[in-house]
C-alpha cells in the first residue's frame, strides 16, 4: 500500500501558489455575491475584507516587532485558516461574515509578500526548490478548475465549498511549511526600529478614504463619493509635495519604482474597471466567463511559459519585455471584440512583471532584508489604491461634463444602468484610463533606456 505522505510531499507546491494568487481576488468576489442590498449586514463583509486587502500591507510595515518573514508567514496562514473556518460558520450565522471578511483580507495583504520572502531566504540557504511535477501540475489544475467553475457556475452552497476549498488550502500549507528554516542572521540596522509613523498614517489615510468611497458605491451614498475625492485629492497633492522633495533619497531608480506602481494600477485597472465595462458591453453574467477566467489563465500561462518568452527575444532585457507588453496589451484592450484575449495578454504580463520585479527588489542590497519584497508590494498597492481613485474621480468629473447626477457614476460601479449617456461615460474613461497608463509606460521605457543603467543580478 502506498503511503500518503509522499503523494501529498508532492502536491504540496502547487498549494501555495493557488493561494498566493488566488486570495487577493476570489474572496472579494464571494463577499461581493453577498453585497445584495444597502443594508449594512450585506455591505460590510465586502467593505472589510476589500479594505484590510489594500491596507494591510501598510500595517504590516508599520509594526515590524523584529518577527522573522517565516513568522509573518505563518501568521498570514493562520488567519487565513481561521478567516475560511468562520466563512463556513458564516452560511448559519451571518455575522461570522465579519470576522471572516477581516481576517482572510489580513491573509491576503499578506501571505504573497511573506511567501515570496521566504522562498528566497530558502534560496540563499540553498534549500533544494520543490517541484510541481505531474502530480503538483494536475492537482493545480484541479484546484484551479474548481475554483474556476465555483465562480462561473452558480449553485446553492457555493460560498461554503469555496471558504471549504480555503481552509483545506491553508492546513496544507500550515503543514507544508513546519520544516521551513529561519535564515540565521544578524538583524539590520534598518530593521531595529520597530514603529514606522509615515507608513501607519499612510495606512490610516488608505483604511478611511477606501472604506468611505466603498460604502459610497455599496450604499449607493453620492455624499460618501463626494468626502472621499476630496479627501483623496488633498491628500494627492500632499503626496506630491513629498515625492518632489525626496525621490532624489530614493535607494532604487525611477523607473523600477515606477514600474512596480504601475503595475499595481494595471491590476486594479483589469479587476475594477473591466468589472464595469464587461458589464455594460457583456451583460453582468459574462463577469465571470469574460474578465476573471482569462486572468487566472493568464497568470497560470505566465508562470509557466515567460522562460520561453524571454529565450525568444533574448536581445531584450527582460523589464523591456514586460513594458513592451503591457503596452501591446492596453492597445488590445481598445478592441471590444477580442476583449477577453486582451485581459487574458495584460494578465500574462502583469504577472511576469510582478515576478521580475521580485526578483529585483529580493536582490538589492540597498533595502532591508526582511522588507524588500514588502517594499515591492506596498508600492504595488499604492499604485492600485491611487488608481481606483483616480477611476472614481475621473467618473465624478465626467458624470458633471455631461450633465449626469453622482448617482450615475454609483450605478456605473453598481452595474444598475444601460443608458446611452452612462456609455459615453465608460468609454471616455476606458479611453482615458489606457491612455495614462501608456503614458506611464512610455515614460519608465524612456526613463529606462536613457536615464538609467540597468540592474544586474545573478539568475
Amino acid at each position: 500500500m502506498v503511503s500518503a505522505k509522499p503523494v501529498t510531499q508532492k502536491l504540496f507546491p502547487a498549494v501555495p501558489f493557488v493561494l498566493t494568487n488566488t486570495i487577493t481576488f476570489i474572496p472579494y468576489l464571494v463577499f461581493l455575491t453577498m453585497h445584495t442590498g444597502t443594508d449594512m449586514e450585506s455591505v460590510l463583509p465586502f467593505v472589510l475584507f476589500y479594505t484590510v486587502r489594500m491596507t494591510g500591507i501598510f500595517l504590516l510595515k508599520s509594526f515590524r516587532l523584529g518577527l522573522a518573514t517565516l513568522h509573518v508567514l505563518i501568521l498570514s496562514l493562520i488567519s487565513g485558516g481561521i478567516g475560511s473556518f468562520f466563512g463556513i460558520l458564516g452560511e448559519w450565522w451571518s455575522p461570522c461574515y465579519l470576522l471572516s471578511a477581516v481576517l482572510l483580507g489580513l491573509s491576503a495583504a499578506w501571505l504573497p509578500p511573506a511567501n515570496t520572502t521566504v522562498k528566497y531566504q530558502r534560496k540563499e540557504l540553498e534549500v533544494k526548490k520543490e517541484t510541481n511535477g505531474f502530480f503538483g501540475f494536475a492537482f493545480l489544475v484541479v484546484l484551479l478548475g474548481l475554483f474556476l467553475g465555483a465562480l462561473v457556475l452558480d449553485f446553492p452552497g457555493k460560498r461554503l465549498v469555496i471558504f471549504g476549498e480555503y481552509l483545506l488550502l491553508y492546513v496544507a500549507a500550515f503543514r507544508g511549511i513546519k520544516n521551513y528554516p529561519i535564515p540565521d542572521r544578524k538583524v539590520d540596522k534598518m530593521d531595529q526600529k520597530t514603529f514606522y509613523m509615515k507608513e501607519f498614517l499612510l495606512f490610516l489615510v488608505y483604511f478611511i478614504l477606501l472604506i468611505i468611497i466603498r460604502l459610497a458605491r455599496a450604499m449607493f451614498d453620492s455624499e460618501y463619493l463626494t468626502i472621499a475625492i476630496i479627501g483623496f485629492s488633498a491628500f494627492l497633492i500632499i503626496a506630491a509635495w513629498y515625492i518632489n522633495a525626496s525621490h532624489r533619497k530614493w535607494k532604487l531608480p525611477v523607473w523600477l519604482n515606477l514600474l512596480s506602481f504601475i503595475n499595481g494600477m494595471c491590476m486594479n485597472y483589469v479587476l475594477l474597471f473591466g468589472t464595469f465595462y464587461t458589464a455594460f458591453y457583456f451583460g453582468n453574467q459574462k463577469i465571470a466567463l469574460y474578465l476573471y477566467v482569462p486572468y487566472v489563465l493568464g497568470i497560470v500561462a505566465s508562470k509557466l511559459l515567460i522562460r520561453y518568452i524571454y529565450q525568444v527575444f533574448t536581445a531584450f532585457d527582460r523589464e523591456l519585455i514586460h513594458i513592451i507588453g503591457m503596452i501591446g496589451s492596453l492597445l488590445l484592450m481598445l478592441l471590444p471584440m477580442i476583449f477577453p484575449f486582451a485581459v487574458f495578454s495584460l494578465s500574462f504580463f502583469i504577472s511576469g512583471a510582478s515576478t521580475y520585479l521580485n526578483q529585483l527588489y529580493a536582490e538589492n542590497e540597498e533595502l532591508p532584508q526582511n522588507q524588500r519584497i514588502i517594499i515591492k508590494y506596498a508600492t504595488q498597492s499604492k499604485g492600485s489604491i491611487t488608481h481606483q481613485f483616480l477611476l472614481m474621480t475621473g467618473l465624478w468629473f465626467l458624470a458633471k461634463e455631461f450633465g449626469l447626477s453622482l448617482n450615475t457614476v454609483l450605478q456605473i460601479t453598481a452595474h444598475r444602468s444601460s443608458s446611452p449617456h452612462i456609455m459615453r461615460v465608460i468609454e471616455t474613461i476606458h479611453y482615458l484610463s489606457i491612455g495614462l497608463l501608456l503614458y506611464l509606460l512610455f515614460f519608465v521605457l524612456y526613463d529606462r533606456i536613457f536615464k538609467n543603467k540597468k540592474i544586474t543580478f545573478e539568475e
